[in-house]
């Protein structure tokens, strides 16, 4: 039987408008996300590590109570020498861009990640999202010992949200800034 505490929010439920105008924000965010993984920036972007794994995108309807998609352009997870670079799209909170580091990665202690005021993730593990982007388990720039004692390496900087195009060419140039560095 159910919980008879727990009370159906039947006219939410029913608002048939809310749910059209929900499902059309999502797929207007999955089109620029897809139109991304096809730029030439995130094709050029994937030649730079050899073992990489192609882009991927996905959703999922629960990141801390909220839908989000994720856009992954260079798939390695290794722990040791792996890089992957990920924009997530957080429904009501924001769209972040990740670059992970495995804990020996020649380029995860650079200059231009401190520099180009991106944070560098501080939590135990690199998927806890709402820890690093609410809480307070990141830092602009690490000292030598934490990062000397982490088990991987992650940067990540928050993208302002404006219109479809505007955001596309913002992240665009992201991602174009992080290529020329690599």
């Amino acid at each position: 039987m159910p919980d008879s505490s727990f009370q159906l929010d039947l006219s939410l439920w029913k608002d048939k408008g809310l749910i059209a105008r929900q499902n059309q924000l999502k797929a207007g965010f999955w089109n620029l996300f897809s139109e991304l993984g096809n730029s030439h920036v995130s094709k050029s972007l994937c030649q730079f590590h050899p073992n990489n794994k192609g882009i991927k995108l996905s959703k999922g309807n629960d990141l801390g109570g909220f839908p989000f998609h994720v856009l992954d352009l260079i798939r390695d997870f290794d722990p040791e020498s792996g890089l992957a670079i990920r924009v997530l799209n957080w429904f009501g909170h924001g769209m972040f861009i990740f670059i992970l580091f495995g804990k020996n990665h020649t380029l995860a202690n650079s200059k231009f990640f401190s520099d180009s005021k991106y944070h560098y993730a501080m939590s135990p593990t690199p998927w806890d999202y709402p820890e690093l982007i609410l809480g307070e388990s990141s830092c602009q720039n690490p000292d030598s010992q934490t990062f000397k004692n982490s088990t991987y390496h992650q940067w990540f900087t928050e993208i302002r949200i404006e219109n479809s195009e505007t955001t596309f060419h913002q992240i665009e140039r992201e991602l174009k800034k992080i290529s020329e560095f690599f």
